[in-house]
C-alpha cells in the first residue's frame, strides 16, 4: 500500500471496506446505539479516511488508523452534513460512493438494546468499553489511539464496568 495522497484506486478501496467494513460497522452501532447515527458516522469515517489516507503510515495496522478516525469523529461530535469533506466530480459519484459504503443492516434488536446499555455511559467511558471489548484492542493500544496515558484507560474501564453492572442489574 502506498501512502500520499487521496485513495483513488476503487479497487484498493474496495478491498478496505471489505476487509475493516463489518467491523467498523460494529464499532460505529456501538459508539451510537442508534442505526441513522452509526450509519453516519460510518460514512464519514469513510470519507475522512480517503480524504486523510496521505497521512496513513503504513508501517501500522491499517485497522487501527480507522478506528482512530472513527473514535475521533465520534468524540468530535460529527455531522453528517459534512460529507462533502470528499470532492467528487459528479452527484451521482458521491450517491455510488455513500451506496457502496452503507452499513449492513443485519443487526438484531438485541443488539441495540445492548449498545444502549452502554450508551448510557459518559463518552469517554463508553469509548474506551468498545475499544477494549468490541473491538478488542488492548489499554496499551487504546491509550495509543486515544493519546491518554494507559493509567486512564485503566481508570475509565473500571469506572466504566462499575456503571455498567449497576445499570444492568
Amino acid at each position: 500500500m502506498q501512502n500520499g495522497g487521496d485513495i483513488t484506486d476503487k479497487d484498493l478501496f474496495g478491498q478496505y471496506v471489505e476487509q475493516h467494513g463489518r467491523e467498523l460497522t460494529r464499532m460505529c452501532f456501538h459508539l451510537c446505539a442508534n442505526r441513522q447515527d452509526a450509519e453516519d458516522l460510518y460514512q464519514e469515517t469513510w470519507l475522512r479516511a480517503i480524504r486523510y489516507y496521505r497521512r496513513y503510515n503504513s508501517e501500522k495496522p491499517f485497522k487501527h488508523w480507522l478506528h482512530a478516525i472513527c473514535v475521533n469523529t465520534y468524540k468530535n461530535g460529527f455531522k453528517s452534513s459534512n460529507i462533502k469533506a470528499v470532492d467528487f466530480k459528479t452527484q451521482e459519484d458521491k450517491d455510488r460512493f455513500l451506496n457502496e459504503v452503507k452499513a449492513p443492516a443485519d443487526f438484531s434488536d438485541e443488539y441495540f438494546d445492548l449498545a444502549a446499555a452502554v450508551n448510557a455511559l459518559t463518552n469517554k467511558h463508553r469509548v474506551v468499553i468498545v475499544l477494549k471489548y468490541f473491538s478488542d484492542y488492548t489499554e496499551n493500544n487504546i491509550a495509543e489511539m486515544l493519546k491518554i496515558p494507559v493509567g486512564t484507560v485503566k481508570s475509565r474501564l473500571y469506572k466504566a464496568r462499575e456503571r455498567l453492572k449497576i445499570k444492568l442489574s
